[in-house]
C-alpha cells in the first residue's frame, strides 16, 4: 500500500511543477524573447530581423544541449504559411532564417526532436503579452 501511494504521488506531483501560459508570460525571457513550458522543457523563441532561435532549457533554466536535436517552425503570418528547419547551435539553441521578418500578428509552433526521438512543441503568438520580469526560481 505504502508502495502504491508513493508512486501515485510521485506520478501527480508533475502536474506541480507544470506552467501555464499565463505563468510562462509572467517570467522574465533570459533572451528578451517569449517562453512556453514544452514538456520537461522551456523553449524561448527570439525573432532578430530574419534570424529565428529556440533557446532550450530545463525548469531549472539550466542550458540543454542542442547537440543532436531536430527542430522546425511552422509560422503562420498574414495567410500565408512558412516551413523553417532549425538546426543546432552551441550551446543550447537552434537557429533558422525567415524569408523577411516575423509579422505582429504571426502565430507559430515549434516542433523540437531531441536525440532519444522524443518530440515536444509549443505555439507562439507574437504580439502577446510580452514577459514580464517576474522571478521563476520560486516556482519549484
Amino acid at each position: 500500500m505504502k508502495k502504491a501511494l508513493f508512486i501515485l504521488t510521485f506520478l501527480l506531483s508533475g502536474a506541480a511543477f507544470a506552467h501555464d501560459d499565463a505563468t510562462m508570460a509572467a517570467m522574465k525571457a533570459p533572451n528578451g524573447g517569449q517562453l512556453k513550458m514544452a514538456g520537461w522543457y522551456h523553449f524561448e523563441l527570439v525573432s532578430k530581423g530574419s534570424d529565428v532561435i529556440i533557446y532550450i532549457t530545463d525548469h531549472a533554466n539550466v542550458a540543454k544541449p542542442s547537440k543532436d536535436v531536430k527542430g522546425k517552425l511552422t509560422i503562420l503570418d498574414g495567410g500565408k504559411k512558412q516551413d523553417i528547419t532549425l538546426t543546432p547551435a552551441a550551446p543550447n539553441l537552434l537557429k533558422g532564417k525567415l524569408n523577411g521578418k516575423l509579422g505582429q500578428k504571426a502565430k507559430v509552433l515549434a516542433s523540437i526532436t531531441f536525440a532519444d526521438g522524443r518530440t515536444e512543441q509549443a505555439r507562439y503568438e507574437m504580439g502577446a503579452s510580452a514577459n514580464a520580469s517576474a522571478d521563476h526560481s520560486n516556482h519549484h
